[in-house]
Order: C-alpha cells, then structure tokens, then sequence
C-alpha cells in the first residue's frame, strides 16, 4: 500500500510541473503584486538567424521606447509605441510571476539543439529581475513566452515600414 501512495504521489507531481509553482492557484493570493515596469529586455538565440533577437522597452518621458534587433541583428526596429503594450508586459509578468525568475542561471548542457534566453526587467521600484537559461528554463516560462512572442511579432507587423536593414557597406 505504501509502494501504491508513493507512487501516486510521484506521478501527481510529475503531471503538475513539479512540486512548487511560480504562479499561484486559483484561489491563492499572487507571491508577488502587479507593478509598473520601467524596462524590458530580452534576448533570444536559436539555430537560425530567425531566431536570434533582442527587444528592449524603455518608459520614457514621452512613451514606451522600442529597440528590437531581428534576425541576428541584421534588421532594427526603432519606434515609439502605445503605452498599451507595456501595460500588457506588466500583466504577462505578473500573471506568471517573473520576479521569482530572478537569480535564474542554468544551462541543460545535455541538450543537442535548442535556444536560449535572457530577462533583465526593471521595476519602478529599483526592484530588478535577471534571469538567463540555456536550453533550461524556470517555472511558467514556456507559458509567459507564448504570450510575449506574439506582443513582439505584431509589433514588427505593425511597425513592418519602419524596420531598417543594418547598412553593412562600411565593413
């Protein structure tokens, strides 16, 4: 019988994502508030030049600045945008609790191919998050990516006229 508990209570564990999360459950009270973000940046590295690049957000006097630099920096994208999509980083932030990201440093060096990231976000606080994975990633990762990467792709579809190629005839 106990073979049978230890058992249920492994595989339990094994299909919810572990023994803790970073997000709380429903009815639970969040670890960390929702708080304004004064700075965004991540950068992403792949296999192909696609998957190579880098946004920064930035609140500025006059707005939310964008720098993005897209497929491996051979294209920029350098704009003012709506305060709107910070508003929706805070949410995506907060909705997975990235500040208990910080500190985040692993590297799955078993791993044959993949991608890896880095997160510096800075808070209106002074409080800051760093995190960096390679082929490693920290709990609800997956889930706050598949909500930022599309943020990120309607950006540069909005914004597809004023992304410049990177003029490489000084080289």
């Amino acid at each position: 019988m106990r073979l049978a508990n230890f058992i249920t209570i492994i595989m339990a564990m094994l299909f919810s994502g572990g023994c803790s999360t970073a997000h709380p459950a429903e009815g639970e009270q969040p670890v960390f508030e929702r708080k304004e973000i004064t700075s965004f940046s991540y950068y992403h590295t792949g296999s192909s030049t696609d998957e190579i690049y880098h946004y920064t957000f930035t609140r500025e006097d006059g707005g939310i600045h964008l720098y993005a630099e897209l497929n491996c920096g051979w294209r920029v994208l350098d704009v003012m945008v709506e305060d709107a999509v910070m508003e929706e980083l805070e949410e995506i932030a907060y909705t997975h609790q990235i500040e208990g990201w910080n500190g985040f440093q692993e590297t799955d060096s078993m791993a044959q191919d993949g991608y890896s990231f880095t997160l510096d976000v800075l808070y209106a606080d002074g409080t800051e998050v760093s995190a960096h994975g390679s082929n490693a990633f920290p709990q609800s990762y997956m889930d706050a990516e598949r909500e930022w990467v599309p943020l990120f792709y309607s950006l540069n579809e909005k914004y597809e006229e004023q992304i410049m190629d990177v003029d490489t005839s000084a080289w």
